[in-house]
């Protein structure tokens, strides 16, 4: 018996129900899909960029940079709403956290990118490790030099108001990448 669920036929048509609607009404190019927020809303713009980063990783298909800064935005918001920028850290969502940089930069969001800068202070030269265990020894090595404080937690105070990157700051980013066909050919399963 087949424990896969859903239905990997099921999930397929799910996807390509949201990239056909999306392609019928605002064309398969990365800037036409953005750019529908005159025929869509934001939720539903981020709907169909999720839904092809949820689809390329259910095929095992690398994420391109537009993918990996839309599903670097999600884990982003997941992970420091629910638990703050340690918890941020100390996981993958925090593997991808250079993306974030090039959204606020790309996005043109001065403020938000300082209080991210700010963040990224903590780590050497600027830079958390890509890798999650090596970034763990880096807030071991912060915890350390800090032991009576959580220096994380005066950063989320200063993020939870802004709430970055906002929706704006990634779809301006994304528009400032080369336009590019985004959404699979028709009939990928």
């Amino acid at each position: 018996m087949d424990s896969h669920y859903p239905p990997p036929d099921f999930a397929a048509s799910i996807y390509e129900g949201v990239f056909e609607v999306a392609r019928e009404k605002v064309g398969d190019g990365l800037h036409d899909i953005v750019n529908s927020r005159a025929t869509f809303v934001d939720d539903d713009v981020l709907r169909v960029l999720q839904a092809v980063v949820s689809w390329k990783t259910e095929k095992g298909i690398p994420l391109n940079r537009p993918d990996a800064m839309v599903a670097a935005n999600a884990s982003l918001h997941m992970a420091v709403n629910s638990s703050g920028f340690r918890k941020y850290f100390e996981t993958p969502a925090g593997d991808d956290w250079f993306h974030i940089r090039d959204i606020l930069s790309l996005g043109d969001d001065v403020s938000a990118a300082t209080a991210f800068t700010n963040v990224l202070e903590l780590f050497p030269d600027c830079e958390p490790s890509r890798f999650t265990a090596s970034r763990q020894d880096q807030i071991d090595l912060i915890d350390e030099t800090h032991p009576d404080i959580d220096v994380f937690n005066s950063h989320d105070r200063i993020r939870h108001p802004m709430n970055y990157p906002s929706d704006d700051t990634l779809f301006k980013s994304l528009l400032a990448l080369p336009d590019q066909p985004y959404l699979p050919p028709p009939n990928m399963r």
